[in-house]
């Protein structure tokens, strides 16, 4: 008992100092020969008590054993000075059983973890019945799980075992009133979870349904109103799930600064970190069994997951992805890795704020959580309603599955006065107070919490030594004015303004940062940031991955610097709460948070990390571009707008087109505004500029012809400096809204843009065209489509016949020709947009029964054969055989020209061509060969349809059931 009081008296005396020894375990209470008493030592890992988030600090494996729940991470609890009653509880638990709490010897860390955060050890007296009741009773408070049902205060505990060494000593019974150890005059806000008791239990119906195999999957929305409480209410149940049972993964969208797919490559790399921590073996065995689940596309997977090619290694072959139907592709090989995590344990993902991903990332969720053979998996996205946007047909996909909706409301009364009485410990006297904050805040937990801050900062709420007390009239009268931001922004005003401008220079870089960027925004010392910002870690407003960095504070030698210079990008924080992000964001001037994005930008290119993220920061802060600036990044948003294209990002490709139009008026005199560029107005200004460039075109032109009867092609000036970029960011616009089946908005952006190119701008009218004939097939627009491209081909010189009889009768002498003509490839480039608009007329023209059109087309291509060969040249043979054989009935030219067919594709091989080309094979195949070969192109087309382009794949499906249908075979 002396051990006991003694080492609780020295605590206590370390707690008045706000110091938390962090590290408590047999090993560092030490007996003082020179004081006879025992002391506590071991004050290697100290720290001012704030509410951090550390990771496990233990020199020898056992000390794990005596760390409290919240300091295992894995519960979603801050770490204060009762943690210290945790392990000293622990090792009190120790000297009087000779047994640790849980058996360490034979549980690996993560077990220990486990245990910590969710078993009950065997009672002291099970171990050691000599050991009196009341004192079982006192460290069975002191090792409770919640800290609100710890000890409260090192004095009062002190003098509960000073009475239990009097019973002892002296053979008397005095009572022990254990209920006065949870008491406390220190105003703390419990990290428990209040009124959600119900949504907690279904999250852990539902991981328990897919553990035991009763379910194959679940997917689950949690969705409610900024502050209720979403994220709190899944890592109740995530945070207490055993690493034995199941991979848990989490990651959390930054509305600011999302590039694409970046809510799962967090997500996912956590879980990288977990396999890499592992031994060799395990390891090895993951990368093979990674690598089988994605080859041949592994690249395509890094792309999205740089952190992969730690498993699976650097060495990556180069894989090529088609240009027609990558996205399925990509969905295909996102499936095969997901599947292959989840074939060992359950995987539990969860995807907090999942209303700001991208559309590319919903797309990828939906395909796998549609997927029929998705197993093993537990699917929880936190949502708001309000912000919903293109989170809508996400959800709406997803009705199809049976999706678990949680949607929180506001606390009642009556969970505000369980909480009151967990802090005030006042029994139930605070119910009038329970129902004035209910009134004030509206029961929203974020906004209850910060209310009861305001009231015991403004000194309407206090300790006045013996209990707590507040005036419910002052508090009825209390003027809460404006949002929770402002409440919040109220908070971060009681800090310093050298304190207050670290946090929101930290917004800026987003919800999650480390020290090395802020220390690079803040243009201060490392040391010197790290002090600055750990006032905000004490005040609850940042959570710190990395408490024992307090240890660089605490030191004051030379080599600190240094040392803390080889860790700052490990040092990392995060906002406890994007609402603190909003408001310590909002607090600096415009002025100075776009001076923090360029210097962002400029950290991220100096690291070699040229990615969406500098450009969006850019983007942030073009009020402080100069005009060459804006050039420059106008470039550098159209290429960017073409990577996030083609990784399939289309939201993130219009964020960049949009900056871009936004930049061309900026370049051109317009407004410098964070906010979106008027499309009416650059469109407008643009067809004034471009029409006094054509009158000074055609003044120039008329003052040349005077003197020369030479033309000069219109393309060819070009006084606008910017129509280029400016054509080209109109047309990829148009593009994306196409691919985002977008079609009215697609035709509104290309008529738009039409309407301000005058219309001797060949170049950039054709490339409109393009993108027009492709929105005019999806709509089944066909005449259309057929008007679109013989415009272009007349104003081209190509002549185009609409007569059967008078197309058909150019063909043999163009097709002896082409039978004649050595296969060499062509040397003059291929006009590909020529190509292109053949192409899709003539599927258009054969689908809908216009067979002149179709055969017209072909007759074009077939005298563009004649400038040589090329990988299209297999596309143009084919359709030259099909009319030979389908049209003009002719066998011997149609064998001929099939043989050419055969050699182009031996030559001139090109996977999605030769494809295109054996779907053609199909339609004229009948008429000459056995159906047996029909049928096999049919399988070919069914099996590398999938991989390439699925309508061809659809063809050869149509072909198959008709060779079965006609030789009677069964078509299961």
């Amino acid at each position: 008992m002396k051990l006991a009081i003694d080492v609780t008296e020295g605590l206590a005396s370390v707690h008045e100092k706000n110091i938390i020894h962090n590290s408590i375990h047999p090993r560092c209470i030490r007996f003082s020969l020179k004081d006879q008493c025992y002391k506590l030592t071991g004050f290697e890992w100290a720290s001012v008590n704030s509410s951090e988030s550390p990771p496990i600090i233990f020199e020898e494996r056992e000390d794990l054993v005596y760390k409290s729940p919240e300091q295992t991470g894995r519960i979603n609890r801050s770490i204060d000075y009762r943690s210290d009653f945790y392990s000293l509880g622990a090792s009190f638990y120790k000297f009087l059983t000779g047994k640790c709490l849980f058996d360490w010897e034979t549980l690996d860390p993560l077990e220990v973890i486990h245990f910590t955060v969710t078993q009950q050890p065997a009672s002291i007296q099970s171990l050691n019945p000599n050991v009196p009741y009341e004192l079982q009773q006192v460290i069975e408070v002191m090792i409770a799980k919640n800290k609100q049902e710890r000890v409260q205060n090192a004095k009062v505990l002190v003098q509960a075992l000073k009475v239990i060494q009097k019973n002892l000593l002296e053979n008397t019974n005095i009572p022990v009133d254990t209920a006065r150890l949870k008491c406390s005059g220190t105003f703390l806000i419990p990290d428990k979870l209040y009124g959600r008791d119900e949504e907690v239990a279904t999250l852990f119906e539902e991981f328990s349904a897919v553990l035991s195999k009763k379910k194959k999957k679940s997917v689950i929305f949690v969705s409610g109103i900024s502050g209720i409480g979403k994220t709190q209410v899944v890592n109740e149940m995530c945070n207490t799930l055993s690493p034995r049972d199941c991979f848990y993964l989490s990651s959390k969208a930054d509305q600011r600064t999302n590039s694409p797919y970046s809510l799962l490559t967090k997500a996912f790399s956590g879980w990288i970190d977990l396999i890499m921590d592992k031994d060799a073996s395990v390891i090895k065995h993951w990368s093979q069994k990674i690598l089988s689940a994605i080859h041949p596309y592994t690249k395509l997977l890094v792309e999205i997951i740089p952190d992969l090619v730690k498993i699976v290694g650097a060495n990556i072959p180069t894989e090529v992805l088609l240009p027609i139907d990558p996205k399925r592709k990509l969905h295909d090989v996102w499936i095969n890795f997901v599947h292959c995590m989840a074939s060992e344990q359950v995987l539990v993902v969860f995807l907090d704020d999942i209303q700001w991903a991208g559309g590319e990332t919903l797309e990828l969720l939906e395909s796998l959580l549609l997927h029929p053979q998705t197993q093993n998996l537990v699917f929880i996205g936190a949502n708001r309603p309000s912000e919903s946007g293109i989170f809508r047909d996400f959800g709406a996909a997803l009705c199809k599955e049976q999706v678990i909706s949680l949607e929180l409301q506001p606390l009642e009364v009556k969970h505000i006065t369980v909480m009151l009485k967990d802090i005030l410990n006042e029994g139930d006297n605070v119910s009038e107070l329970s129902a004035l904050v209910h009134k004030k805040t509206g029961g929203i937990p974020f906004g209850v919490v910060l209310f009861l801050k305001a009231l015991h900062s403004d000194n309407l709420l206090y300790f006045n030594g013996m209990h707590w007390e507040w005036d419910a009239k002052k508090i009825d009268a209390y003027c809460m004015t404006g949002t929770i931001v402002d409440l919040v922004v109220d908070e971060i005003k009681h800090m310093s303004a050298e304190c207050q401008e670290a946090l929101s220079l930290a917004s800026v870089i987003g919800h999650t940062f480390h020290l090395e960027m802020l220390s690079n925004v803040m243009g201060c010392g490392l040391v010197e940031c790290l002090r600055l910002i750990w006032t905000s870690v004490q005040a609850n407003l940042i959570w710190s991955m990395n408490p024992d960095c307090l240890l660089y504070l605490q030191s004051e030698t030379d080599s600190t610097q240094n040392s803390l210079e080889s860790v700052a990008r490990e040092i990392s924080f995060s906002f406890s709460h994007d609402r603190i992000q909003q408001a310590a964001y909002l607090m600096l001037p415009e002025e100075k948070a776009a001076g923090a994005h360029i210097k962002i930008a400029e950290y991220l290119e100096l690291n070699g990390c040229d990615n969406f993220d500098r450009v969006n920061h850019l983007n942030m802060a073009t009020s402080l571009l100069t005009r060459e600036g804006a050039i420059s990044l106008l470039k550098t948003n159209l290429e960017h707008a073409h990577k996030a294209r083609a990784k399939l990002a289309f939201d993130q490709a219009l964020d960049n087109i949009n900056a871009g139009e936004r930049l061309y008026e900026i370049i051109v005199g317009g407004s410098r505004k964070r906010g979106k560029v008027d499309s009416n107005m650059a469109v407008e200004r643009q067809a004034r500029v471009l029409k006094e460039a054509e009158e000074q075109r055609q003044q120039q032109f008329r003052g040349k012809r005077g003197k020369s009867e030479t033309s000069e092609d219109s393309d060819a000036y070009s006084p606008e400096p910017f129509l280029d970029e400016w054509m080209e960011l109109q047309t990829l616009k148009a593009t994306v809204l196409y691919l985002q089946a977008k079609f009215e908005d697609a035709m509104t952006c290309l008529e738009q843009a039409s309407v301000s190119i005058p219309s001797s701008f060949t170049k950039y009218q054709r490339n409109l065209t393009k993108v027009k004939v492709d929105v005019h097939i999806m709509k089944g627009n066909i005449g259309l489509v057929i008007k679109l491209v013989h415009n272009v081909l007349i104003e081209d010189g190509y002549q185009v016949e609409e007569n059967m009889d008078d197309i058909l009768a150019k063909f043999p002498p163009l097709m002896d020709r082409i039978i004649d003509l050595p296969m060499i490839r062509r040397k003059n480039p291929q006009d590909m947009l020529i190509f292109e608009l053949l192409c899709s007329a003539g599927a258009s023209s054969w689908t809908n029964g216009r067979g002149a059109y179709e055969v017209g087309y072909v007759l074009l291509h077939a005298e563009d054969l004649l400038s040589g060969f090329s990988e299209t040249s297999i596309v143009a043979l084919s359709l030259l055989c099909r009319v030979a054989f389908v049209f003009m009935k002719d066998f011997e030219r149609g064998r001929k020209l099939e043989e050419k067919w055969e050699q182009a594709k031996k030559l001139f091989y090109d996977p999605f061509f030769y494809l295109y080309s054996m779907g053609m094979y199909q339609v004229w195949a009948w008429t000459c060969h056995p159906m047996s070969s029909v049928l096999e192109t049919g399988q070919y087309c069914l099996e590398h349809g999938k991989e390439i382009a699925l309508n061809y794949s659809s063809y050869g499906a149509e072909v198959v059931i008709s060779c079965r249908i006609f030789k009677s075979h069964p078509l299961s």
